[in-house]
């Protein structure tokens, strides 16, 4: 039997940050220079090994690559 929810728990729901609200006035969301430019934005909270890991995949979308480990 499904469980109902109530309309407390049908309004959480994903809420979009203003970091991509300001990215997709000046981007569209499905071009790759979107994604590059948020992946930058992200990256000064970023630990050094992530931060290599996002190098690595912004080169691959830039070149179309696949991405290698």
């Amino acid at each position: 039997m499904a469980q109902q929810t109530s309309d407390s728990e049908a309004r959480n729901v994903y809420k979009i940050s203003s970091q991509l609200k300001a990215l997709s006035m000046v981007y569209p969301v499905t071009s790759k220079l979107f994604s590059i430019k948020l992946i930058e934005s992200r990256m000064k909270h970023m630990d050094s090994k992530t931060r290599l890991r996002a190098i690595r995949v912004i080169n691959c979308i830039q070149t179309g690559k696949p991405y290698r480990l």
